[in-house]
C-alpha cells in the first residue's frame, strides 16, 4: 500500500499472560528493540511464563513491521485495568488482548477493566479482545426449571443431570453463574456426582443473601474414570434470571463438546463482552470454517458478540519452532489489530484506531447466516475493496 496520510509512529499495545522468547526475536519476527517497550503488571514478577504473547505480538507485526509495540503482561483483571491506562497513557491506536474469562456478569459491565476499555474507546483507541473458545464447553438457560418441583434445575423434562466424562487424575473446574449481578439473593448450590450411583465428589454451596456474587464453582480431581454430572439446586430465593454452566477439562473442549446438554450460545468472554471492546471470533484458515470452540453471543443483555472473525490455526515461531500451529481466538485477535496498524501505517496515519475500525467494516466477508450473527459477527475480516 502507497503512504497517503500522516507520519504518525503507529503504536500497538498488547496484553498478554507472557511473553517468552520474546527478545530472541527482535528485529526479525518482533520490530527491533527500541521499538519494543515492556512492562510487567504481573504480581509474581514473570513475563515469560509463556509465549502465548509473543504469538500474538507476532502476527500483528507480520501486518505491519514498522511499528512500536508496547507489550504489558498481566494475569488478574485488576493487573488488567493496570494494563490498559498504561496504555493509553503510551498512545497507542489499538489495544489486543487475547485473554478473557468466563468469571462475568454477562452485560460487559462489573469490573475495572471495562471502565479502562471504555476510557480507551473515548480516546478513540480501538479495544480488541478474544471472543473466548468455550462454545463446547458452555450451558446456558433463561431460568431455573423445575418441572417437578424438587428444587433440583431439569436440564429437559426427564434430566436433572449434565454429564462429562472424565479420566481419573483429571483436573476438572466447573462454574455456576446466574444473571443477578453484582450480589445476589437467589441461592443456588453446585453438585458434582458419579455415576452410576450418583456419589458426591465436589460441591460448591456458598450463600448468597444479597451481598455476594451470583457464582459458585468447584474444582476437583477426578477420583476415578467415567461420567461425572453436574446438578444445580436452589436452596433458597426467587427464580426468573438466565442461569449457566462453564466447565474446564482436559477430556472436552475444542472440537469436542463437554456437556451432554451442551449449548454454545452466550459463551462470549469477559472482557470481549465490553460494549466498547471488538470481540474476534475464529475462522480455521485451512477450511475457511468457523472455529467449533469459538464462543458465541448474544451477551446476557442481548448484544450481538463477537463482532468480526478472523483466521486461526496459523503458523508463528513462538509455537511452530515446537511443531505446533497457534489457534483459537487468541490466534484471531491480532489479525484484526495487525489489519488496524497496516493501514494507519499506510494510509491513515493521522486517524484513531476507531476511525481505522470503521474502515473495514464495510469489507467484511459475510459468512452463516445472511448478516451480522451471533457466531461470525460482521464476517471474515478482509481488507481489499469489496
Amino acid at each position: 500500500l502507497p503512504q497517503l496520510a500522516g507520519n504518525q509512529e503507529t503504536r500497538i499495545g498488547i496484553v498478554d499472560i507472557g511473553y517468552k522468547y520474546h527478545r530472541d526475536l527482535f528485529g526479525d519476527e518482533l520490530p527491533a528493540s527500541n521499538l519494543v517497550t515492556v512492562q510487567n503488571f504481573r504480581s509474581d514478577n514473570d513475563f515469560e511464563t509463556t509465549e502465548h504473547g509473543t504469538a500474538v505480538a507476532e502476527i500483528v507485526t507480520d501486518f505491519n513491521s514498522n511499528i512500536h509495540l508496547f507489550l504489558a503482561a498481566i494475569s488478574t483483571t485488576g493487573e488488567l485495568a493496570q494494563a490498559i491506562d498504561w496504555l493509553i497513557g503510551n498512545n497507542v491506536i489499538a489495544i489486543s488482548g487475547s485473554i478473557g474469562t468466563s468469571f462475568r456478569a454477562g452485560n460487559g459491565t462489573g469490573s475495572p477493566e471495562y471502565d479502562g476499555i471504555r476510557r480507551a474507546a473515548q480516546k478513540g483507541i480501538v479495544p480488541i479482545f478474544a471472543a473466548g473458545n468455550e462454545a463446547l464447553e458452555h450451558w446456558i438457560a433463561p431460568d431455573f426449571r423445575d418441572d417437578d418441583g424438587d428444587g433440583i434445575l431439569n436440564y429437559t423434562s426427564q434430566d436433572e443431570l449434565n454429564c462429562f466424562e472424565a479420566q481419573a487424575g483429571d483436573e476438572i473446574s466447573v462454574l455456576l453463574e446466574w444473571f443477578d449481578w453484582p450480589a445476589s439473593s437467589r441461592d443456588y448450590d453446585l453438585i458434582i456426582v458419579s455415576l452410576p450411583q450418583l456419589t458426591e465428589v465436589a460441591r460448591s454451596d456458598a450463600p448468597q443473601t444479597g451481598s455476594q456474587e451470583p457464582v459458585e464453582f468447584v474444582d476437583f480431581i477426578a477420583p476415578h474414570s467415567g461420567q461425572f454430572c453436574a446438578i444445580i439446586q436452589r436452596f433458597s430465593g426467587p427464580t426468573g434470571v438466565p442461569i449457566e454452566l462453564f466447565i474446564d477439562s482436559p477430556r472436552c473442549g475444542g472440537f469436542t463438546p463437554c456437556f451432554d446438554y451442551t449449548i454454545p450460545q452466550s459463551s462470549v468472554g469477559s472482557p470481549a463482552d465490553a460494549r466498547e471492546a471488538i470481540a474476534v471470533g475464529a475462522i480455521i484458515v485451512q477450511t475457511d470454517s468457523l472455529a467449533p470452540y469459538s464462543s458465541r453471543g448474544p451477551t446476557l443483555d442481548g448484544r450481538m458478540k463477537p463482532d468480526i472473525s478472523a483466521p486461526t490455526h496459523v503458523d508463528t515461531w513462538a509455537y511452530g519452532h515446537q511443531g505446533f500451529l497457534f489457534t483459537g481466538t487468541s490466534a484471531s485477535t491480532p489479525h484484526v489489530t495487525g489489519a488496524i496498524a497496516l493501514i494507519h501505517q499506510k494510509l491513515l496515519g493521522n486517524s484513531s484506531g476507531q476511525t481505522i475500525y470503521s474502515t473495514l467494516i464495510p469489507r467484511t466477508r459475510d459468512r452463516g447466516p445472511v448478516g451480522p450473527d451471533n457466531m461470525f459477527g460482521l464476517g471474515l475480516l478482509y481488507m481489499l475493496a469489496r
